[in-house]
């Protein structure tokens, strides 16, 4: 009976797993076919946003400004009401905060953030890294779709679906370095078709639960090329003058 029960907990464990697998496929190409179809993703190359930033810390509002090249490189500036201005920027393999190389959990945070901005775009092109977790009830009985992708780090990344839209309604990265840990939760509202990709337009962010800041996100430019030069610190840009 006890090899009989094993033999059976096998079976089911294993049906199990080939059912979640077709299950995901399914769904991920429910949530391309939303943001945009293959086809249309495929041949987008780069994004730049412009809008507003409220950054929580500093208690400050202002302009914002990201340009973003797939798979991996990243601008983001904001300039707030006292002219002072922030930005976090990354070449695809160095982050930089103000000028200044930065490295630890936050620089993962933002190496990931860059590789997987564009998440639709990403989603289509990396299904191998994506894991299908099932159907989850929240506390207040919402239902969701919850996907994993795992990166070669060790860091892990939760996407959580709405099941009747299909719409990313947050994420949240989980990054590990040595007893350095941080969680960034992202949740997306404000939906709007740009250019046949849908887009959304307001992002708050919450670090290990805190919040952090909301982006208003107001004009969207697709680009099939974006000038390198974008990428680079303010103090490497005026070396090269």
């Amino acid at each position: 009976m006890k090899k009989n029960g094993l033999f059976l907990f096998l079976f089911l464990f294993i049906f199990g797993q080939f059912v979640l697998a077709n299950e995901k496929d399914a769904l991920l190409d429910k949530i391309i076919s939303v943001y945009g179809t293959q086809e249309r993703l495929d041949k987008i190359k780069g994004v730049i946003q412009e809008g507003s930033a409220y950054v929580r810390l500093e208690n400050a509002k202002g302009s914002f400004k990201r340009v973003y090249e797939y798979p991996s490189k990243l601008s983001i500036n904001r300039v707030f009401q006292n002219i002072q201005a922030k930005s976090n920027i990354t070449n695809g393999k160095e982050v930089w905060l103000n000028n200044e190389e930065v490295v630890g959990s936050f620089e993962e945070l933002m190496l990931l953030k860059a590789k997987t901005l564009f998440l639709a775009k990403y989603i289509a092109q990396n299904r191998n890294d994506i894991e299908y977790k099932g159907k989850i009830t929240s506390e207040n009985d919402t239902e969701w779709h919850i996907f994993f992708i795992k990166f070669p780090s060790g860091s892990e990344m939760m996407l959580q679906v709405d099941p009747s839209t299909f719409y990313i309604a947050s994420t949240i990265t989980y990054v590990h370095q040595f007893v350095d840990k941080k969680t960034l939760l992202t949740v997306y509202e404000d939906y709007e078709k740009i250019d046949g990709v849908l887009i959304a337009k307001k992002e708050h962010e919450y670090m290990n639960k805190y919040y952090i800041g909301t982006i208003n996100i107001e004009k969207v430019q697709f680009a099939e090329k974006v000038d390198s030069a974008s990428f680079a610190p303010v103090a490497v840009k005026a070396q090269k003058k």
